[in-house]
């Protein structure tokens, strides 16, 4: 599952919460990736840290969690894929090297 945060100027970047935890996946039966993500909206305190909301949003991922909080994409171009996580390793997340200057800009 990757990691992913919205280029700017893209669709995504406007409609999404900045700071949120957004993760992207494919699957076979599907003919576009989706993207999950978790913005805590609403201040709950077990989702104040980035990696907390990337967490939630993946686990809603993995499960197919009925949510409000996912789009189809129609275009990958629009993001910046930054890591992975892996649900199946207690949702496990691993950022890639050179992403600090895009991840604090997205975070700040």
């Amino acid at each position: 599952m990757k990691i992913v945060i919205p280029k700017k100027g893209s669709y995504f970047r406007e409609s999404i919460k900045k700071g949120s935890g957004i993760v992207m996946l494919t699957r076979p039966n599907f003919p576009i990736p989706v993207i999950y993500y978790e913005g805590n909206l609403y201040g709950s305190s077990n989702l104040e840290t980035y990696d907390e909301r990337i967490k939630c949003a993946a686990r809603r991922a993995h499960t197919q969690y009925p949510t409000v909080w996912r789009s189809g994409v129609l275009d990958i171009d629009e993001f910046e894929i930054i890591g992975k996580c892996y649900p199946e390793h207690d949702y496990y997340i691993e950022f890639f090297d050179g992403i600090d200057p895009i991840l604090n800009e997205w975070l700040d």
